[in-house]
Parts: C-alpha cells; structure tokens; sequence
C-alpha cells in the first residue's frame, strides 16, 4: 500500500496588468474565480502524491501562470521505489480580480466557473468546461469533450462543432435536437459567446426561471 500526501501551495501577486496568461500541460481541473481586491490574484494548488510547481510573475507588461516540472513527493511512494505511482495531476483556484482579460490554455483537465466577471479566452485539447452565468464575453476553442454552458441570457451566441454535436436548451419550449451550428440572439444582447469545437459535444442552457 502507497501512502498518499496532500499538499497545497498558495502564491499570490499584485499587479495592475490587464492581460492574464494562463498556460499549463496536463491538470486536474481549474476552478476560476473573482477576487475581492482589484489587483491581487491568488492561486492555490493543490496536489495527491505530487507536489505543486508552478510560477506566478509578471512580465512584458502581463501576468504568466504556468507549471513547473511535475515532482512525485518521495514520501508518497513507501520503502520501494521502483515502483511508479499512476499520475494524479494538479488542481487550481485561480482568483482574479474582475474585468480582466484572461487568456487561459491546456492540453488536457477541466475547467470550471460560475459568475465569473472578465473577458475569457479559453483553448482546450481534451478536457471538459462548465460555465455558469458569465458576464463579459466568452470564446472557447476545444478539441474533444464537452462545453455545458449554464443560465445564459442577454447574449449573442455563435456556436459551431465539426464532429461532435451542438444541444440547444434555450428555449425549453422548443424541441431539442442536436445540430452543428448555431447563431442566436438571446434577449438584449450585452455579452457574446463564441464556441469552436472539433470533437466536443456542445451543451447550451438558458436560466432557469
């Protein structure tokens, strides 16, 4: 038997950058945020039998978040070290303050967020996102898996998958069938979501009262 540890590693930075770069390999998944402050952001990592590296800084006037090396903590692995211990990758809590604009990519893990308030630019090659009331514009660009986008209202969608297939449930009244594309206009237009996928499924939701 593995005694597996846990550990969180917390780093944080002020800075009044506009432009947030976030670039990692393979992750867990990411739970993005708004922060209190209007200049800090913060990130927690956290991880089970490796430890979390990554770097926080700014530089050429913008904010880079990436992963280090991924390091398999010693301890976890017992008295034989031979042995390999299958991967569990890291997971994220990025806080960010609002009405930034973030530019976030990965090969593989999830990402997830509810209310976030920042422009989102997001390109995925495996993975899964679920988003929940967004307030400022959205483009997503995912290869396989799956988009859910929840409680959508007062905004202009333009949504399109190669492969895989688009579920609109906008209208609840109307029946739902998959489709490839698609173009609507739902209420009075104050955000913008742009959805490209090649093998990911689309699933778009409208609110819920």
């Amino acid at each position: 038997m593995y005694a597996y540890s846990q550990e969180i590693v917390e780093k944080r930075i002020d800075s009044k950058a506009e432009n947030i770069l976030i670039e990692f390999d393979l992750i867990d998944h990411i739970d993005l945020l708004n922060s209190d402050n209007e200049s800090i952001i913060i990130v927690r990592a956290e991880g089970t039998s490796i430890s979390p590296s990554f770097q926080l800084e700014e530089k050429e006037g913008h904010v880079l978040l990436s992963d280090h090396e991924i390091k398999v903590v010693e301890e976890s692995l017992g008295d034989d070290k031979v042995c390999h211990v299958e991967p569990n990758y890291i997971s994220y809590q990025i806080y960010v303050p609002k009405g930034k604009t973030l530019y976030i990519s990965f090969i593989e893990g999830n990402l997830y967020s509810n209310n976030f308030s920042g422009d989102l630019n997001v390109k995925v090659e495996d993975g899964i996102i679920k988003l929940r009331n967004m307030n400022d514009p959205v483009k997503l660009s995912l290869n396989s898996g799956s988009v859910f986008l929840n409680e959508i209202r007062n905004t202009k969608i333009d949504a399109e998958t190669n492969l895989g297939v688009l579920i609109n449930k906008l209208h609840y009244k109307d029946a739902v069938k998959p489709d490839k594309k698609l173009f609507q206009t739902i209420g009075k237009p104050e955000n913008s979501i742009v959805i490209r996928t090649i093998l990911a499924n689309i699933y778009l939701n409208g609110p819920k009262d």
